[in-house]
């Protein structure tokens, strides 16, 4: 952090903790300064002395040195600072560890920048370690307040990267695509050749969410170069698994298989054994594909099987793939009884109560009751459509689509199919 000008004032954080601890003004200021002069500080226009911010401090209820000592650079905690930034980047498996001694060492943490700098690496720890509510609330809640798109330059450039990064997945969370986009290609940018992979791939994602299969297969391949020459294999099976589904999706079932069986067996020497069941899920798609609905089904209860044995989180994925396989060649009686053992228990804020909600649209479509199959589509594609959750929005519409065109339902249909349009135009950033 040599050389970096301190564009953050004490008065940013004076104003963070008397807004998260629920303080008004009056009874952090008074008897310490005066009103306008206390709204001087808050805003950065009067630097305080540093026996006014041990009293505020006292007021507060901080220690002292975490106001007064605000400009200082530790250098023990820059050392513990770096080691982590590349525990996370290199996934070395100790970034628990590491941070569990900087939180014994530095319950608070007195340069504002540095602080800053911690908060940025433990919203990507918590982002690589799948806490993404926990991420979310430090990016939203305590980040946000100290920095944003014109002040972000400012930061240590090594830090630059990781800030790109978690501002990439934060919306490629919020299903905002194009910006996740934008965000990953600054990083890129700026990023180590050690990273280069994670960053093509996190690309590849945004184009591929975005329905850019050309592109996000260019960098998906660029990714899976990299990862098999740095031999990173967790990652390259990632990566195999990506263009699989990346050519399942246009078609080229050939090389969708191909490429899927080769990070099968990569897996498998390596033995990871959670990664084999996405495999084992996305081969059965491809048999599908194919025709093969014997194959399809024995490769997706082999991922079912395998997910249950390590209580993969998402197991209920592979359930509605087999479900939506048996209703697809109209096996009604097998589709109920699967349905059955998945977890009905969802509040209508979630995402798996709608995906729920159209399998059993679709299977009283199949048993006659046309009625509940239309209400309960409309309700779960207006959810996706309300959630920003634009792929599965297409997707449900255009199975609502296709019901209205085969009963006739033209002007029904139309409508519907406008409505796909506008949101392939969302996806793309407003390009049609």
């Amino acid at each position: 952090m040599k050389g970096l000008t301190v564009i953050l004032y004490i008065g940013k954080r004076i104003s963070f903790l008397r807004k998260e601890k629920n303080l008004d003004r009056l009874s952090v200021y008074k008897g310490i300064v005066s009103s306008s002069h206390f709204s001087n500080i808050e805003s950065g226009r009067f630097e305080p002395s540093e026996e006014t911010l041990s009293h505020l401090s006292d007021r507060l209820n901080v220690p002292r040195y975490y106001l007064t000592k605000h400009k200082i650079l530790d250098p023990i905690l820059e050392r513990f600072l770096y080691k982590f930034k590349k525990s996370i980047e290199k996934e070395t498996g100790d970034s628990d560890e590491i941070l569990k001694d900087l939180n014994e060492l530095y319950p608070y943490i007195p340069s504002i920048i540095q602080e800053i700098c911690y908060l940025i690496l433990l919203t990507q720890y918590y982002f690589k370690k799948g806490k993404n509510s926990d991420a979310i609330d430090i990016l939203n809640n305590k980040l946000s307040f100290f920095i944003d798109e014109s002040n972000v330059i400012n930061l240590p450039v090594e830090y630059l990267s990781p800030y790109y990064y978690i501002k990439g997945v934060y919306y490629y969370f919020k299903n905002n695509y194009l910006t996740s986009y934008i965000y990953f290609e600054k990083q890129s940018r700026i990023s180590d050749p050690d990273i280069k992979g994670q960053v093509n791939y996190n690309i590849s994602l945004t184009y591929w969410k975005r329905g850019d299969i050309k592109n996000a297969l260019i960098y998906a391949k660029s990714a899976l170069e990299s990862y098999l020459r740095e031999h990173k294999w967790r990652l390259a099976c990632d990566a195999y698994n990506l263009i699989g589904v990346l050519y399942w999706e246009i078609e080229e079932i050939g090389k969708a298989e191909d490429f899927l069986k080769r990070g099968l067996e990569l897996a498998r020497q390596m033995e990871l054994y959670l990664l084999e069941s996405r495999f084992y899920h996305n081969l059965g798609l491809v048999e599908n594909a194919k025709g093969n609905l014997d194959q399809s089904i024995a490769y997706l209860k082999q991922s079912l099987e395998n997910k249950k044995e390590t209580n993969a989180q998402n197991i209920t994925v592979t359930i509605r793939s087999l479900i939506e396989i048996f209703l697809d060649h109209n096996l009604i009686e097998k589709a109920k009884e699967l349905l059955l053992e998945l977890d009905q228990n969802f509040d209508n804020n979630n995402e798996e109560y709608y995906h729920l909600k159209i399998l059993n649209a679709r299977i009283n479509l199949l048993d006659g009751n046309i009625e509940f199959f239309e209400k309960n589509m409309i309700e779960s594609i207006l959810y996706f459509e309300y959630s920003g959750i634009w792929r599965e929005y297409i997707k449900h519409t255009k199975l609502l689509c296709d019901y209205y065109e085969s009963t006739r339902q033209y002007k029904k249909a139309n409508n519907y199919l406008k409505k796909m349009a506008e949101a392939y135009c969302k996806i793309n950033g407003g390009e049609r």
